[in-house]
C-alpha cells in the first residue's frame, strides 16, 4: 500500500489488491477487479469492458473504454457514467451519482454521494450523503455524514462521520481528513480522523498515534514503522511488511508498505 491507503484481503472473493496515494484500491472478485486509484480518489476497474485507469486530483477521470463511460459499479465502488459529454447519471451501493455534461455540473447524488445544484451549489444530499453549499463563492458551509466540507478559498474546513476533510486553498493543501480517510496539516502533518476511519497523528516526526473504529492502528514514526493494525485493517511490522489483516474474514498476507513523503 501507499500513502496513508488501505490493503484489505477479505475472503478469495474479495481481494484488495492495493492502494496509492490518499485512495483506496479494492478487487471484488474476477468481473469486479480494482487496479489502482490515484491523488485523492478512486480508480476502478471492472471487468474487461469496464476498465478505469487512472483519476485526478480531488475527482474521478475514468476511462472504460474507447469510449471512456462507466456505466456501473457495484458493491465498495462507485457507478459513473462519462461518456462524450462527461456526465455521470447514477451509482449504486457505496458510490456517488454525478452528472457533470458541459457545464460540469452535478445535479443529484445517492447513497454516500453528494448533491450538487446548478450555480454549484450543494442544496441536498441522501442517504447517508453530503449537505454542501458552494454558491457562488464555491463556498461550503456545511456538511453532514459521508461528506466533505469546502470553504471560499477552497478549502475544506471539517467533515464528519465516514468523510473527508480537505484544505485545498491556492497551495492546494490538504489540511485534515476524517472516517475512512486521511488527515494532513497545513504543514502536512496528520491531526485526527473519527468514525470508521483512520486516526492519524504525523506531525514533524511523521508518527501515527492512535486509530479508531473500524479502522487502522498505526504507528510511523521518525523510523516510518507501522506498528500495529485493528479492525478491517492491516498489521505492519517492523521490517515494513504487512504480516496479518483481521476483521472480515481476512488472511494474513505479506504486503510492502512504500512510503509517500507528505
Amino acid at each position: 500500500m501507499k500513502a496513508l491507503g488501505i490493503v484489505v484481503e477479505v475472503g478469495s472473493s474479495r481481494r484488495v489488491s492495493a492502494t496509492t496515494a490518499l485512495g483506496i484500491a479494492v478487487e471484488v472478485g474476477n468481473s469486479r477487479r480494482v487496479s489502482a486509484t490515484t491523488a485523492l480518489g478512486i480508480a476502478v476497474e471492472v471487468g474487461s469492458s469496464r476498465r478505469v485507469s487512472a483519476m485526478t486530483a480531488l475527482g474521478i477521470a475514468v476511462e472504460v473504454g474507447s469510449s471512456r463511460r462507466v456505466s456501473a459499479m457495484t458493491a465498495l465502488g462507485i457507478a459513473v457514467e462519462d461518456g462524450s459529454s462527461r456526465r455521470v447519471s447514477a451509482t449504486t451501493a457505496l458510490g456517488i451519482a454525478v452528472e457533470d455534461g458541459s457545464s460540469r455540473r452535478v445535479s443529484t447524488m445517492t447513497a454516500l454521494g453528494i448533491a450538487v445544484g446548478s450555480s454549484r451549489r450543494v442544496s441536498t444530499m441522501t442517504a447517508l450523503g453530503i449537505a454542501v453549499e458552494v454558491g457562488s463563492s464555491r463556498r461550503v458551509s456545511a456538511m453532514t455524514a459521508l461528506g466533505i466540507a469546502v470553504g471560499s478559498s477552497r478549502r475544506v474546513s471539517a467533515t464528519t462521520a465516514l468523510g473527508i476533510a480537505v484544505e485545498d486553498g491556492s497551495s492546494r493543501r490538504v489540511s485534515a481528513m476524517t472516517a475512512l480517510g486521511i488527515a494532513v496539516g497545513s504543514s502536512r502533518r496528520v491531526s485526527a480522523t473519527t468514525a470508521l476511519g483512520i486516526a492519524v497523528e504525523d506531525g514533524s516526526s511523521r508518527r501515527v498515534s492512535t486509530m479508531t473504529a473500524l479502522g487502522i492502528a498505526v504507528e510511523v514514526g521518525s523510523s516510518r514503522r507501522v506498528s500495529a493494525m485493528t479492525a478491517l485493517g492491516i498489521a505492519v511490522g517492523s521490517s515494513r511488511r504487512v504480516s496479518t489483516m483481521t476483521a472480515w474474514g481476512s488472511r494474513s498476507r505479506t504486503v510492502a508498505l512504500v512510503e509517500c513523503p507528505l
